[in-house]
């Protein structure tokens, strides 16, 4: 009996019929094929003509997904039924190459891919020529025999980087993993890094992105067939959409915690303004207010500080008790300390009892280019006397003395009236005369000439010393100092290195 063959123009609205043949467009033939109702798989057309043996296609057997999207879907909504041009295996070439085109809709050129073990370098080829040809580039897999919210909807915020971690982690559901273990390679392609890869499960589509504000949108198939022609626009808006909101929600997390620092930070001035009148750590801060030199010396580089921390070293040293209650004030807590007051309680254990022995103070402050000096007052206090300002001094570090441009110590008396001063350059003591020549000569870098003998030989004494001692006049003289000569200076004469919150 001779088949029935019937002309169509849109397979999609034809059924199966048993023995009866479909022809669309004088061009293609299909076949009827008819499963019985309880078969677990359903009646479907089959296309029956294969293409040419030159053709350069590795799927030629088309399987019925296939089949399916590129006629009864693609074509039967977007080709010629439609007053369209034809949308199926569209010949092109590239490089003197012919390839034909799953699906041609205006500019999208649609590969579908039912056996996901086809080589990867054929699918390139596709996407390369595709894309010099000015089309964009899509592929669709088929993952019918997989639920997408049973695999890739299973992991939120896919991440294409972490694909082995998924597939150990989900190595006890077989389903996820296989599906892991088959899609790895294609997040290798050019589809994918071009965010052009679609999976059809048997539930969604899911087009896969590398990056942008999600790594992948699911749709109905009924959507993702009818607006086939704004998915990039409808990536590009949700993306931005999506990228506002991420922006908004940065952006409200960053003033909340904008707030929680203001709230942390004025609890925290509160709570040290209550320490500083009250608790017993500030108990010879607020014994220092009472000294003239010290207030007048806090004064005089803050009027008001923001915010005053406390630091306790405590231990033997040199046969002694000390303890060195360290009090660093700052005009905002956020800057670094302008001032500084080591109070160092000397004394001795007996019987369990602390025998007090003096007490040494010292106000200490940044000075010079870069803070590379320090300004040191020094005051000392005796048991049943009061608190006596020893000295003033200008240091590099302490207990090395130097100044350009100003005496190096000032020595007072018992009534706090200066009875000396001194010149000291790079530690070594010189008289007023040769203090000015070499200050010349090393503020100019060696453009000033000395002249005599006296400052000719306290330069040579100075380089001599310099050289096997702290090698800091290379430093000084490029107005820098390094942390780690200074921090081992400290550490070597086991004080705390001042104003400086990384060495307590």
């Amino acid at each position: 009996m001779k088949q029935i063959i019937i002309e169509t123009k849109n397979l999609d609205k034809e059924i199966p019929k048993y023995r009866t043949w479909y022809r669309l467009y004088d061009d293609v033939i299909f076949v009827s094929e008819i499963h019985p109702e309880n078969s677990k798989r359903k009646s479907h057309f089959r296309r029956k003509s294969k293409p040419n043996a030159n053709q350069n296609k590795t799927d030629n057997d088309m399987c019925q997904w296939h089949s399916d999207w590129q006629f009864v879907k693609i074509e039967s909504y977007y080709g010629t039924g439609n007053h369209s041009d034809k949308t199926y295996e569209i010949v092109v070439k590239y490089e003197n190459e012919t390839h034909r085109i799953d699906s041609l809709v205006k500019n999208l050129a649609i590969e579908f891919q039912h056996t996901l073990t086809v080589s990867i370098n054929e699918m390139e080829s596709r996407f390369i020529a595709h894309n010099a040809l000015g089309y964009i580039p899509y592929l669709i897999l088929d993952f019918t025999k997989y639920s997408a919210i049973n695999t890739i909807l299973k992991i939120s915020g896919f991440n294409y980087r972490k694909i082995d971690e998924y597939i150990h982690l989900f190595a006890r559901n077989e389903t996820c993993c296989q599906f892991l273990k088959q899609i790895k390679k294609w997040l290798t392609s050019n589809y994918f890094s071009r965010k052009n890869l679609f999976c059809d499960f048997s539930d969604y589509i899911v087009r896969l992105l590398p990056n942008g504000a999600n790594t992948f949108y699911k749709y109905e198939q009924t959507f993702f067939l009818t607006n086939l022609l704004q998915l990039e626009q409808i990536v590009k808006k949700d993306e931005e959409i999506e990228k506002k909101l991420i922006a908004e929600r940065k952006e409200d997390k960053k003033r909340k915690l904008q707030f929680y620092k203001e709230q942390e930070r004025e609890t925290k001035i509160s709570n040290n303004r209550n320490e500083i009148l009250e608790s017993k750590d500030y108990h010879y801060y607020r014994k220092c207010l009472g000294n003239k030199y010290i207030k007048e010396a806090i004064s005089n580089t803050l009027k008001e500080p923001g915010f005053i921390s406390f630091i306790l070293r405590k231990g033997e040293y040199l046969g002694y008790y000390r303890k060195i209650y360290i009090y660093r004030l700052y005009k905002t807590i956020e800057e670094i300390p302008l001032l500084e007051i080591q109070y160092m309680v000397i004394g001795s254990y007996k019987d369990e009892k602390f025998s007090f022995l003096q007490s040494e103070i010292d106000i200490i402050k940044r000075t010079g280019e870069n803070n590379t000096g320090i300004r040191r007052m020094t005051l000392k206090q005796e048991p049943m006397q009061q608190i006596k300002l020893i000295s003033i001094r200008n240091e590099i570090v302490k207990g090395y003395l130097h100044a350009f441009d100003d005496c190096a110590l000032y020595l007072y008396d018992e009534n706090g009236k200066n009875v000396k001063k001194e010149y000291y350059l790079f530690n070594k003591q010189v008289t007023k005369s040769v203090h000015s020549e070499l200050s010349d000569h090393f503020t100019s870098f060696g453009g000033f000439e000395i002249k005599s003998n006296d400052a000719k030989e306290a330069l040579e004494n100075i380089q001599i010393e310099d050289m096997y001692k702290l090698n800091l006049i290379e430093h000084i003289m490029h107005n820098y100092l390094p942390e780690e000569i200074m921090a081992n200076y400290y550490r070597d004469i086991d004080e705390p290195l001042p104003l400086d919150d990384d060495y307590d």
